[in-house]
């Protein structure tokens, strides 16, 4: 298949972002204000445990073998998740901004994209409104010391955006497609026509 070594890159992701979720403390690999400069380039593979990690990789396996993107819009996705412009004092790891960057990318492929973009955002909406929502009935509960994940939904909706915006300069689409289609049926016609 087409697709075969850009599988085979997701699994060996995967499985080096596993042995990272089990054996690295992540908080110190995340990317951060003051953060050394290579952890831009590795703070993807650190996850803050292995629902974290699960999510994530259930993701990108899914989009590795449904989305059908060349290598190329893979380690573009990953160049735009390397430039997250705004880090902050809380370390962001995970996958998750890359995964955004690629559903940005593939966004302008499906068959309807405004529904899937409005998913997408809904989601990212979702986890900025949602997990803040659950710090404070936690600590009004009287259990402020509770460990709840922070979800960097910023970082999030910059993946998003940002592929989404190479997507649409790279990927052919679907009403282009199909106003091509209709203008070379109609110029065949017009060729059967004539001769």
């Amino acid at each position: 298949m087409r697709n075969d070594g850009v599988r085979i890159a997701v699994l060996a992701v995967a499985a080096v972002a596993l042995v990272l979720a089990v054996a690295a403390d992540a908080p110190s690999h995340g990317l951060c204000v003051g953060s050394a400069v290579w952890t831009r380039l590795t703070y993807h593979f650190f996850h803050a445990g292995l629902l974290h990690w699960g999510v994530n990789v259930a993701v990108m396996l899914s989009l590795a073998f449904r989305a059908r993107l060349p290598w190329w819009q893979w380690v573009a996705a990953w160049g735009l998740a390397v430039g997250y412009p705004w880090p902050s004092h809380i370390p962001l790891v995970g996958l998750s901004v890359w995964i955004y960057a690629v559903l940005g990318i593939y966004s302008p492929t499906v068959a309807r994209p405004v529904t899937f973009g409005l998913f997408q955002l809904a989601g990212i909406a979702l986890g900025a409104v949602a997990v803040p929502a659950v710090a404070v009935i936690c600590r009004l509960a009287g259990d402020g010391d509770a460990a709840v994940p922070l979800m960097a939904w910023e970082a999030h909706l910059w993946g998003y955006v940002t592929g989404l915006a190479v997507g649409m300069v790279v990927q052919p689409l679907p009403w282009h497609r199909t106003w091509a289609k209709k203008t070379s049926d109609n110029q065949t016609k017009d060729k059967e026509t004539w001769n």
